[in-house]
């Protein structure tokens, strides 16, 4: 990127909030939420962090962003649908990766820095520029060579965690309906 262009994070909910606390860390940033805001600055890299609700909505969305701060880079963090991010990237003629926010989401700032951060872009280069990036900022990176593998690999991980989720709820309601102590019960599994 440009010694003179700054990073833009769009959406400051618990994604972009926590990614713009963590990137702030090494450099200023500038940040967008729903209010709309102009910049003066050239905006080097863009995260989108914005809810996914249908590619029919995000997309556009995105690329209205990506024409209005044309930045030379954006890295989409939402949970996408496979092959968003190469259609964004279409559809705008611009760079764009994927890099999927990943941690807990009482303290995902702090676990930016711990997780890897993994990037995928339709072009190579495009993902060495994100995670380049990411490396400037403290965060170890991992590259993956198509941006839907990385897409899929982000839903897996939430489907994984929902459905450990609901297992641990359905535990603890057979654990109550014998009569015994959910936190013992798991104590069986902490060797595996």
């Amino acid at each position: 990127m440009s010694n003179n262009t700054k990073t833009l994070v769009v959406g400051l909910g618990e994604v972009g909030g926590a990614l713009a606390e963590a990137l702030e860390q090494t450099h200023p940033i500038l940040r967008h939420d729903i209010e709309r805001r102009e910049f003066g600055d050239p905006i080097g890299v863009m995260h989108i962090c914005i809810p996914f609700v249908s590619r029919a909505q995000f997309e556009p969305l995105a690329i209205e962003y990506i024409r209005r701060f044309k930045p030379e880079l954006t890295i989409i963090n939402s949970t996408v649908l496979p092959g968003t991010t190469r259609s964004i990237s279409g559809k705008a003629g611009s760079p764009v990766a994927y890099s999927p926010v990943r941690g807990k989401h009482v303290k995902m700032a702090k676990d930016l820095l711990h997780y890897f951060k993994f990037v995928a872009a339709s072009e190579e280069e495009w993902a060495d520029k994100a995670a380049a990036h990411f490396q400037e900022h403290g965060m170890k990176t991992r590259k993956l060579e198509k941006p839907e593998t990385l897409e899929v690999a982000k839903l897996g991980e939430t489907t994984y965690f929902g459905v450990i989720i609901a297992w641990a709820q359905e535990l603890n309601r057979y654990v109550q309906r014998a009569g015994g102590d959910y936190e013992e019960a798991t104590e069986f599994f902490e060797e595996v």
